[in-house]
C-alpha cells in the first residue's frame, strides 16, 4: 500500500511539474503585457513612466487593447497604442505602435511585433509581417523611386484596429524633405503626398502572420 501511494504521489508531482512550465499567461490581461514591454520601446516617448501626465489611457477589454491619447490628439489615432492578436495554440502576438511626444520637425513613428513565449516577449517582426518598402504604397514606380533616394524622410505609422483584426499602415512623407534637398520639384513632392495609399494588414491566425490582400 505504502508503494502503490508513493507512486500515485510521484505521477502527480510529475503533473504539475509539467504544467507550471507551460506558458499560462495566453489569455493574461492588456495590462500584464504592457507591463512586459521591453523599455526600449518607448524610447520616442515613455508612455509607462510618464503617461498620466502627458495624456488619457484607455484599456479595451474586449478587444484586449491599450492605447494613450495625448490631450491634443483630438480627431488623430493615439499616439500609443498596443493590442494582443491571438495566434494559432493560443499564442499571444502582442504589437506596438508609438511616436514621439513631440518634435521640432517630422513626428518620429515605431512600431514592434512580439511573440509572447514562456513568459518573455520575443521579437517576432520576420515572423508575422509581409515585406513592406515604399513600393507598396505607390502605383507610380517613380514615386517609391524618388523616396527612396531620401529614405529618412518617409516613416511608416501602423495604427492598431483589434476590433477588426486589422493594422492599417500609413506612410508619411516629411515636409522637410524640400528644405534640405531644393532639388525635390513641388511636383515631384506633391506626387509622393498625393499618390500614397494605405495598407491595410490583415491578421490570419491560422498561419500566425499579417497579409495583405
Amino acid at each position: 500500500m505504502k508503494y502503490f501511494l508513493l507512486i500515485i504521489g510521484l505521477v502527480f508531482f510529475g503533473l504539475s511539474s509539467d504544467v507550471s512550465g507551460q506558458d499560462t499567461t495566453a489569455h493574461a490581461t492588456v495590462a500584464y503585457y504592457f507591463e512586459q514591454i521591453p523599455d526600449s520601446c518607448f524610447y520616442l516617448c515613455n508612455w509607462r513612466e510618464y503617461g498620466g501626465d502627458l495624456g488619457v489611457k484607455h484599456i479595451d477589454t474586449q478587444n484586449r487593447s491599450l492605447s494613450f491619447r495625448q490631450y491634443s490628439d483630438d480627431g488623430f489615432p493615439p499616439s500609443f497604442q498596443m493590442a494582443i492578436f491571438s495566434g494559432r495554440d493560443e499564442q499571444a502576438f502582442v504589437v506596438v505602435s508609438n511616436q514621439e511626444c513631440e518634435a521640432p520637425e517630422c513626428l518620429r513613428h515605431d512600431s514592434f511585433f512580439f511573440l509572447h513565449r514562456e513568459g518573455q516577449l520575443m521579437n517576432a517582426d520576420s515572423i508575422v509581417l509581409p515585406n513592406l518598402d515604399f513600393s507598396a504604397f505607390y502605383d507610380k514606380p517613380a514615386d517609391a523611386e524618388l523616396l527612396n533616394q531620401y529614405p529618412g524622410y518617409g516613416d511608416f505609422d501602423f495604427v492598431l484596429h483589434p476590433e477588426k483584426g486589422e493594422v492599417t499602415v500609413e506612410l508619411l512623407v516629411c515636409d522637410y524633405l524640400q528644405f534640405d534637398y531644393p532639388e525635390v520639384t513641388d511636383e515631384q513632392y506633391d506626387g509622393l503626398v498625393n499618390h500614397k495609399k494605405t495598407v491595410t494588414l490583415h491578421w490570419n491566425k491560422h498561419r500566425n502572420r499579417f497579409e495583405t490582400r
